[in-house]
Protein backbone atom coordinates (compact mmCIF):
# COMPACT_ATOMS: atom_id res chain seq x y z
CA UNK A 1 0.00 0.00 0.00
CA UNK A 2 1.13 3.40 -1.05
CA UNK A 3 1.69 5.36 2.68
CA UNK A 4 4.19 8.34 1.47
CA UNK A 5 1.63 10.92 0.40
CA UNK A 6 -0.97 9.54 2.82
CA UNK A 7 -1.93 13.27 4.94
CA UNK A 8 -2.78 13.18 8.83
CA UNK A 9 -4.32 15.61 11.34
CA UNK A 10 -1.10 16.25 12.57
CA UNK A 11 2.03 18.19 11.62
CA UNK A 12 5.07 15.79 10.62
CA UNK A 13 7.47 17.41 13.63
CA UNK A 14 4.00 15.60 16.03
CA UNK A 15 5.69 15.31 19.23
CA UNK A 16 4.00 11.56 19.71
CA UNK A 17 5.19 9.91 16.68
CA UNK A 18 8.21 8.17 18.29
CA UNK A 19 9.36 4.45 17.67
CA UNK A 20 7.18 1.18 17.73
CA UNK A 21 9.24 -0.51 19.83
CA UNK A 22 9.36 2.23 22.78
CA UNK A 23 8.04 0.54 25.88
CA UNK A 24 7.25 3.82 27.35
CA UNK A 25 3.82 4.10 29.34
CA UNK A 26 0.73 6.68 28.07
CA UNK A 27 1.57 8.61 31.61
CA UNK A 28 5.71 8.34 30.55
CA UNK A 29 4.66 9.81 27.02
CA UNK A 30 2.74 11.99 28.65
CA UNK A 31 5.27 13.76 31.08
CA UNK A 32 7.95 13.81 28.29
CA UNK A 33 6.39 16.23 25.43
CA UNK A 34 6.44 19.79 25.03
CA UNK A 35 3.03 21.69 25.34
CA UNK A 36 2.47 21.39 21.73
CA UNK A 37 2.80 17.79 21.93
CA UNK A 38 0.79 17.34 24.99
CA UNK A 39 -1.98 19.07 22.48
CA UNK A 40 -1.30 17.05 19.67
CA UNK A 41 -1.18 14.03 21.77
CA UNK A 42 -4.63 15.11 23.17
CA UNK A 43 -6.50 15.81 20.24
CA UNK A 44 -5.47 12.27 18.53
CA UNK A 45 -5.86 9.68 21.34
CA UNK A 46 -7.86 11.56 24.33
CA UNK A 47 -10.72 13.44 22.82
CA UNK A 48 -12.37 10.99 20.33
CA UNK A 49 -12.57 8.32 23.56
CA UNK A 50 -13.86 11.69 25.30
CA UNK A 51 -16.33 12.21 22.70
CA UNK A 52 -17.00 8.71 22.46
CA UNK A 53 -17.86 8.29 26.01
CA UNK A 54 -19.94 11.32 25.99
CA UNK A 55 -22.08 10.54 23.20
CA UNK A 56 -22.92 6.82 24.28
CA UNK A 57 -23.48 8.17 27.98
CA UNK A 58 -26.23 10.54 26.50
CA UNK A 59 -27.46 7.83 24.79
CA UNK A 60 -27.29 5.43 28.14
CA UNK A 61 -29.16 8.20 30.05
CA UNK A 62 -32.24 9.33 27.01
CA UNK A 63 -32.91 5.44 27.05
CA UNK A 64 -33.13 4.90 31.07
CA UNK A 65 -34.96 8.44 31.30
CA UNK A 66 -37.59 6.77 28.80
CA UNK A 67 -37.40 3.23 30.63
CA UNK A 68 -38.41 4.62 34.12
CA UNK A 69 -40.15 7.91 33.42
CA UNK A 70 -43.92 7.12 34.49
CA UNK A 71 -46.21 7.08 32.17
CA UNK A 72 -49.28 8.96 32.48
CA UNK A 73 -52.70 6.97 34.30
CA UNK A 74 -55.61 6.58 32.57
CA UNK A 75 -58.20 8.58 33.62
CA UNK A 76 -61.11 7.52 31.61
CA UNK A 77 -61.69 5.61 28.93
CA UNK A 78 -63.90 6.90 26.12
CA UNK A 79 -64.79 3.87 22.70
CA UNK A 80 -66.10 4.87 19.59
CA UNK A 81 -68.00 2.51 17.26
CA UNK A 82 -68.63 2.89 13.95
CA UNK A 83 -67.10 6.55 13.46
CA UNK A 84 -63.54 7.07 12.02
CA UNK A 85 -61.54 9.28 13.98
CA UNK A 86 -58.31 10.86 12.80
CA UNK A 87 -55.15 10.91 14.71
CA UNK A 88 -55.63 15.12 15.29
CA UNK A 89 -59.01 14.48 16.48
CA UNK A 90 -58.31 11.99 18.93
CA UNK A 91 -55.17 14.23 20.18
CA UNK A 92 -57.77 17.26 20.40
CA UNK A 93 -60.33 15.61 22.15
CA UNK A 94 -57.87 14.52 24.86
CA UNK A 95 -55.68 17.43 24.90
CA UNK A 96 -59.34 19.89 25.38
CA UNK A 97 -60.59 17.16 28.23
CA UNK A 98 -57.13 17.32 30.25
CA UNK A 99 -57.55 21.19 29.63
CA UNK A 100 -60.89 21.11 30.61
CA UNK A 101 -60.23 19.35 33.83
CA UNK A 102 -57.11 21.36 34.60
CA UNK A 103 -55.48 18.07 34.62
CA UNK A 104 -51.54 17.57 34.33
CA UNK A 105 -50.78 15.31 30.76
CA UNK A 106 -47.82 13.94 32.29
CA UNK A 107 -49.83 12.38 34.68
CA UNK A 108 -53.26 11.87 32.76
CA UNK A 109 -54.43 10.65 29.89
CA UNK A 110 -57.52 9.55 27.67
CA UNK A 111 -57.76 6.45 26.56
CA UNK A 112 -59.33 6.37 23.18
CA UNK A 113 -60.69 3.06 21.24
CA UNK A 114 -61.58 3.49 17.82
CA UNK A 115 -61.07 0.55 16.86
CA UNK A 116 -64.50 -0.90 17.02
CA UNK A 117 -66.88 -1.69 13.98
CA UNK A 118 -70.07 -3.39 14.82
CA UNK A 119 -71.47 -2.41 11.39
CA UNK A 120 -69.02 -3.66 9.39
CA UNK A 121 -67.54 -6.58 11.76
CA UNK A 122 -69.76 -7.35 14.17
CA UNK A 123 -67.86 -10.49 15.22
CA UNK A 124 -64.57 -9.03 16.82
CA UNK A 125 -66.58 -5.70 17.92
CA UNK A 126 -68.63 -8.27 19.97
CA UNK A 127 -65.27 -9.82 20.78
CA UNK A 128 -63.32 -6.22 21.45
CA UNK A 129 -66.45 -4.92 23.66
CA UNK A 130 -66.43 -8.77 25.85
CA UNK A 131 -62.87 -8.29 26.76
CA UNK A 132 -62.63 -4.59 27.25
CA UNK A 133 -65.84 -4.95 29.59
CA UNK A 134 -64.60 -7.73 31.55
CA UNK A 135 -61.53 -5.98 32.82
CA UNK A 136 -63.06 -3.02 33.48
CA UNK A 137 -61.44 -0.88 30.60
CA UNK A 138 -65.58 0.39 29.15
CA UNK A 139 -66.25 4.01 30.70
CA UNK A 140 -67.80 6.13 27.92
CA UNK A 141 -69.06 4.39 24.48
CA UNK A 142 -70.31 6.73 21.50
CA UNK A 143 -71.93 4.00 18.86
CA UNK A 144 -74.44 4.40 16.26
CA UNK A 145 -78.23 3.73 17.04
CA UNK A 146 -77.91 0.50 15.11
CA UNK A 147 -74.80 -0.86 16.57
CA UNK A 148 -76.55 0.30 20.39
CA UNK A 149 -79.38 -1.74 19.76
CA UNK A 150 -77.49 -4.97 18.35
CA UNK A 151 -75.67 -5.10 21.97
CA UNK A 152 -78.57 -4.94 24.00
CA UNK A 153 -80.70 -6.63 22.15
CA UNK A 154 -80.27 -9.60 23.86
CA UNK A 155 -81.49 -10.13 27.71
CA UNK A 156 -78.16 -10.54 29.70
CA UNK A 157 -76.17 -7.76 27.22
CA UNK A 158 -79.09 -5.45 27.75
CA UNK A 159 -79.76 -5.63 31.68
CA UNK A 160 -75.83 -4.33 32.93
CA UNK A 161 -74.69 -3.56 30.11
CA UNK A 162 -75.24 0.48 30.09
CA UNK A 163 -75.71 2.09 33.37
CA UNK A 164 -79.04 4.09 34.14
CA UNK A 165 -78.68 7.89 33.06
CA UNK A 166 -80.59 8.50 36.56
CA UNK A 167 -76.96 7.76 37.74
CA UNK A 168 -74.43 9.62 36.60
CA UNK A 169 -77.07 12.63 34.87
CA UNK A 170 -77.06 16.00 36.64
CA UNK A 171 -80.25 17.44 36.76
CA UNK A 172 -79.91 19.99 34.52
CA UNK A 173 -78.62 17.13 32.21
CA UNK A 174 -81.39 15.16 32.49
CA UNK A 175 -83.32 18.03 31.52
CA UNK A 176 -81.52 19.07 28.53
CA UNK A 177 -81.60 15.40 27.55
CA UNK A 178 -85.05 13.78 28.69
CA UNK A 179 -86.36 14.08 25.02
CA UNK A 180 -83.27 12.14 23.79
CA UNK A 181 -83.20 9.20 25.77
CA UNK A 182 -82.89 5.83 24.32
CA UNK A 183 -84.59 2.76 26.60
CA UNK A 184 -83.91 -1.11 26.85
CA UNK A 185 -86.43 -3.22 29.07
CA UNK A 186 -85.26 -4.55 32.54
CA UNK A 187 -84.87 -8.39 32.26
CA UNK A 188 -85.09 -11.08 34.97
CA UNK A 189 -81.92 -13.81 35.33
CA UNK A 190 -83.83 -15.84 32.94
CA UNK A 191 -84.28 -13.03 30.21
CA UNK A 192 -87.80 -12.81 30.45
CA UNK A 193 -88.83 -9.21 30.67
CA UNK A 194 -90.37 -7.32 33.96
CA UNK A 195 -93.77 -5.86 33.75
CA UNK A 196 -94.61 -3.25 31.54
CA UNK A 197 -93.00 -0.01 32.52
CA UNK A 198 -89.40 -1.39 33.64
CA UNK A 199 -87.42 -0.33 30.70
CA UNK A 200 -85.15 2.74 31.74
CA UNK A 201 -82.84 5.14 30.05
CA UNK A 202 -79.20 4.14 29.32
CA UNK A 203 -78.67 6.03 26.27
CA UNK A 204 -78.58 9.45 24.50
CA UNK A 205 -79.18 10.27 21.31
CA UNK A 206 -76.29 13.08 20.48
CA UNK A 207 -77.30 15.81 18.56
CA UNK A 208 -74.87 18.70 19.17
CA UNK A 209 -71.09 17.94 19.77
CA UNK A 210 -67.92 20.09 18.52
CA UNK A 211 -66.17 16.71 18.81
CA UNK A 212 -68.66 14.01 17.21
CA UNK A 213 -70.90 13.68 13.97
CA UNK A 214 -74.47 13.28 15.36
CA UNK A 215 -75.53 11.41 11.83
CA UNK A 216 -72.83 8.75 10.84
CA UNK A 217 -73.83 6.62 8.56
CA UNK A 218 -76.99 8.44 8.12
CA UNK A 219 -77.52 6.91 11.72
CA UNK A 220 -78.24 8.83 15.17
CA UNK A 221 -75.53 8.23 17.24
CA UNK A 222 -76.08 7.24 20.66
CA UNK A 223 -73.40 7.79 23.86
CA UNK A 224 -73.35 5.83 26.92
CA UNK A 225 -71.91 4.98 30.30
CA UNK A 226 -70.70 0.87 30.55
CA UNK A 227 -71.65 -1.09 33.14
CA UNK A 228 -68.22 -2.00 34.15
CA UNK A 229 -66.32 1.20 34.95
CA UNK A 230 -65.23 2.41 38.13
CA UNK A 231 -66.15 6.35 38.19
CA UNK A 232 -69.21 6.85 37.10
CA UNK A 233 -68.37 10.78 38.30
CA UNK A 234 -66.10 10.45 35.77
CA UNK A 235 -68.38 9.50 33.13
CA UNK A 236 -70.61 12.58 34.00
CA UNK A 237 -67.86 15.10 33.70
CA UNK A 238 -66.74 13.54 29.81
CA UNK A 239 -70.04 14.04 28.85
CA UNK A 240 -70.43 17.38 30.64
CA UNK A 241 -67.37 18.15 28.49
CA UNK A 242 -69.30 16.51 25.42
CA UNK A 243 -71.88 18.73 25.14
CA UNK A 244 -70.54 22.08 27.11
Amino acid sequence: MELKNKKTTLGDDAALYEHRTSNMTTKEKWNSLDKKGKWDFFMAYFLPKIVGIGIVGGLLISLLVTIFKPKPDKYISFTVSDMLMSEEEINVLKSDFLEYKNLDPEKNTVQINSNCYFLTDEVNARQFFMVYYAVGELDVTLMPLKAFNMVTETPSAANGMFVDVNEYLTPELKERFKDDFVYVLKTDSEGNEFFEGTEYPCGIIVKDSKYISGNFYSEPMVIAVNGCTKDLSKCTEMIEFLFK
